[in-house]
């Protein structure tokens, strides 16, 4: 009773924000500093270091490789995107490891092959092209002569060339001797020169080089690493920044360091115990933050989550830090009640998951049958006022041709249409009071739609929309990959710069003017219409200069009838949506960072090109009103939809083979 009156006196704070907590009230216990700026991107100060690393063992190089580099577009930029996981942990182990392994023979052998197979065809080239067109052996459908001609203009190219190094993709290949043989006519005879056994060889070595240079790159990259684990706190320390990557680990390392035993009292002293929820969402450093805090029973700390939850690897939850938990906790507990589905959803669950010994594969992750006892009855489907005995329904999808399985895009395809049809049935239904949620009427709004990407979410969004049916997609996408920032973008450009003719007819076409293109043709012939428009955006650059960018917009959308003329639109309540959101970014963008016009339009232009993994930038659900949602599994979790609809989960994710692999 005491717990449950006193709760509310709890200090609750995200993993994150207890750190800096620590860092800010316990400063001196820490040996930490005062006055460090706590900053949330840190792609600035990665860039730097990466082309800092690019300059020293990349560019300044010279020779083949360099060449090879340039001719793979291997630049600084392909070495930020693998840091995603590794900055949040520095322990992580990067394999393989590759020496610097010495590639000069390999390069002189290719060297040489390069220079015999230039001679062979400038001496012969003629006799060659005319063989491999003449020939009535050759299998015409390889060895096309509209292709043929055009091989032989890349060969001459390439040769030209003082700079190629690596030849076109399959350039040679073509013209070997076992390339030929495939692509020679049955019974027939195979051409032959001199100049195709040369190419066999080159293949064959210039194969073992790019694969020596393959590992290099990975060595290089492997390098960059630990370059940067060296070189980011360097430069953090003296800027006095700190990223919220660096408030777990400057906790983590002070807890380990000599300050450790004096910094744990201080908490413990404030914080007797701790709650983590979600547990299952951590890393192996907030794990053994809290190992360290709270070691024994006498200093408890409790671990609340679900390992059949952990879906967010993308932001550095590692399963494995829940798996090494369970093993040095004393007591386990877990729910064994449902208080939200079916009875029949329930049992449907319990039969699938326990199929299988081990249906998340670790043994460490069980699956627990569970029972249903819902407080109020669940939402439960009625037709002619008979709910269906089995709510979890499992679609098959046969190949449009029997003998042939369908691709990846037909399948996605034909599932969008079956799940919308399904929709329309289920809301035409409603609509003669035959479909019914607990005794009322079934409405859009009841229904979701789960995907996993923002490709899959279009869709079914498409599908609906084809059907009349109205929907709304969430956290599908970024902000900066719609229409509408861009065209916001052209706008600014054109209210910045408003004696810019052609800025401003750019801007007039956009959804914030909605001007046709007949509408702009009235403005070549008429000057005085030109200059009203153009007074126009000298008003708003006045507006935005004297007050800032968000009354200036409220004078826009006010002055344009922006949102009178959008919502008049099938799909005008998301550009709407993305309209709003994206001015409202900009002035945020701007009073943060104290940005002036050409400050922030800099910013904004940057923003299309980087890679953004900020929630705030994230495409804003535009209404749910009476509308079926489209949402991704992220994004729905801890949800609750009285039907829902997971078309896609046959789909699995690939792995990319020029990514780096966590694991």
């Amino acid at each position: 009773r005491e717990a449950l009156i006193c709760f509310d006196e709890a200090a609750i704070y995200t993993i994150h924000g207890f750190c800096q907590r620590i860092l800010q009230d316990k400063a001196f216990e820490a040996g930490a500093l005062f006055d460090t700026e706590l900053i949330t991107n840190q792609t600035v100060l990665l860039d730097e270091i990466a082309q800092d690393y690019w300059r020293q063992h990349c560019a300044n190089q010279g020779g083949p490789f360099t060449s090879f580099l340039f001719e793979k577009k291997i630049v600084p930029s392909s070495f930020t995107a693998i840091l995603k996981q590794v900055t949040g942990d520095p322990d992580i182990n990067v394999i393989p490891q590759f020496g610097d392994e010495d590639l000069s023979t390999l390069e002189k052998e290719w060297q040489l092959q390069r220079e015999a197979l230039q001679s062979c065809w400038q001496e012969h080239h003629n006799d060659i092209k005319q063989l491999l067109v003449s020939s009535e052996g050759l299998n015409r459908g390889k060895y096309r002569q509209d292709s043929l001609v055009k091989w032989f203009a890349e060969i001459d190219s390439y040769f030209a060339s003082t700079t190629a190094f690596q030849a076109p993709e399959k350039l040679f290949e073509r013209f070997t001797v076992t390339a030929l043989t495939a692509g020679t006519k049955k019974n027939a005879v195979t051409p032959q020169h001199p100049f195709f056994d040369l190419c066999e060889a080159a293949e064959e070595n210039y194969a073992l080089l790019a694969a020596a240079y393959h590992n290099q790159v990975i060595a290089l990259q492997a390098n960059f690493i630990r370059y940067l684990r060296h070189e980011l706190p360097q430069r953090k320390r003296a800027q006095n920044v700190r990223h919220f990557d660096d408030l777990l680990l400057d906790v983590r390392d002070r807890l380990t360091s000599s300050v450790g035993p004096r910094l744990c009292d201080s908490i413990r002293s404030q914080f007797k115990a701790a709650f983590i929820d979600e547990f299952q969402d951590t890393d192996p450093v907030q794990f053994a933050i809290f190992r360290i805090l709270y070691p024994d029973r006498k200093r408890p700390v409790f671990f609340i989550g679900d390992p059949k939850q952990a879906i967010y690897s993308f932001r550095g939850a590692d399963i494995f830090a829940y798996i090494a938990a369970t093993k040095v906790v004393e007591n386990r507990y877990t729910l064994a009640t449902n208080w939200r589905s079916t009875p029949e959803l329930v049992r449907a669950i319990n039969t699938v998951f326990t199929a299988h010994d081990r249906p998340f594969v670790f043994n460490e992750i069980a699956f627990h049958p569970v029972d249903q006892k819902a407080a109020e009855r669940a939402d439960v489907l009625a037709i002619d006022g008979h709910s269906d005995p089995h709510p979890l329904q499992i679609w098959t999808c046969d190949p449009v041709e029997p003998d042939k399985a369908d691709n990846v895009t037909i399948s996605r395809q034909r599932l969008a249409h079956a799940v919308s049809n399904e929709i329309v049935r289920l809301l035409n239904l409603s609509s003669e009071g035959q479909a019914t949620i607990n005794g009322r009427q079934l409405e859009a709004g009841d229904i979701a739609v789960l995907v996993r990407t923002h490709k899959e979410g279009t869709l079914i969004e498409q599908a609906l929309k084809a059907r009349a049916v109205p929907s709304v997609q969430s956290g599908t996408g970024s902000l900066f990959d719609t229409r509408e920032a861009r065209e916001v973008l052209r706008v600014l450009k054109a209210i910045a710069d408003p004696v810019n003719e052609s800025l401003v007819k750019a801007a007039l076409t956009s959804d914030l003017f909605g001007l046709s293109g007949s509408d702009l043709g009235l403005l070549v012939d008429d000057e005085e219409l030109l200059e009203v428009w153009l007074e126009k955006f000298s008003d708003y650059n006045r507006i935005w200069q004297g007050r800032n960018l968000i009354v200036m917009t409220g004078k826009l959308f006010a002055g344009q009838a922006v949102r009178q003329r959008l919502l008049g639109l099938p799909d005008g309540q998301r550009r709407l949506t993305n309209l709003l959101h994206c001015f409202e970014v900009l002035h945020k963008s701007a009073q943060e960072q104290h940005l002036g016009i050409d400050g922030l339009l800099k910013w904004f232009a940057r923003q299309f090109e980087e890679e953004r993994s900020q929630e705030e930038y994230q495409i804003r659900l535009e209404s749910d009103d009476n509308a079926v949602k489209i949402v991704t599994i992220h994004k729905s979790k801890g949800l609750e939809y009285p039907i829902v609809f997971c078309p896609f989960c046959w789909n699995s994710a690939k792995v990319d083979a020029k990514s780096p692999l966590f694991f």
